[in-house]
């Protein structure tokens, strides 16, 4: 009799022991699933590739100072007038609105003394003679172009040692002169307070602007 009851709980315990085994190993199978299938659906990280897109020019990289001049066209050109046109234009480019040179513009002087590559600046006045004009000579400080006129030094373009041979003129001076360009008129010397003047009217017949 005891004998029997041991045979029947050892095959108890064996059927219990099986059974938690099944029934482990069928979850272990589901969680293996769900992981598997989450996997599957979010691949990982690693796998996704991010392109950057290059960065554009923005407003900062714009050149500085690029709006318009106005300049006076006077004489052996097609249409006279005062024209606007745009910042750090040059001489040739001056002559396009106004209809280019006229028939009897003097193309020998304008070869020898005008330069068609110069730049112009704000308020300048340019004056292209006629073939009639045979003793034409430039007022110091009123027309653009002239490139040996009588010596006169170029107030936009000359070196501090080239205006300190004008009298009255030192370094100090001739720095404050060159920090107040450009100039469209030689009285812009006094206006800007870049000389006095009494020294003004020392130099005023030695300089120029073109």
């Amino acid at each position: 009799m005891q004998e029997t009851l041991l045979t029947l709980l050892g095959d108890y315990k064996f059927r219990v022991g099986l059974f938690l085994f099944l029934a482990m190993s069928g979850l272990l199978l589901v969680l293996a699933s769900v992981i598997l299938g989450l996997r599957s659906e979010n691949p990982p990280s690693a796998d996704i590739t991010i392109e950057k897109q290059s960065a554009g020019v923005g407003d900062g990289s714009r050149a500085k100072n690029t709006g318009n001049i106005v300049v006076d066209i006077a004489g052996a050109v097609v249409k006279p007038g005062v024209y606007e046109i745009p910042y750090n234009s040059r001489m040739v480019d001056a002559l396009i609105p106004a209809g280019g040179l006229a028939e009897s513009a003097d193309r020998n002087y304008l070869s020898k003394y005008i330069n068609m590559a110069q730049k112009l600046v704000d308020g300048q006045k340019i004056y292209i003679p006629s073939l009639d004009e045979k003793n034409f000579a430039p007022v110091a400080g009123s027309v653009a172009g002239v490139s040996d006129v009588a010596s006169l030094i170029n107030l936009n373009t000359a070196s501090s040692s080239q205006l300190d041979t004008l009298p009255g003129i030192g370094p100090a001076t001739a720095e404050k002169i060159m920090a107040a360009r450009p100039y469209s008129a030689v009285e812009e010397l006094v206006s800007k307070k870049a000389v006095s003047q009494s020294v003004f009217d020392k130099i005023k017949e030695k300089v120029s602007v073109y």
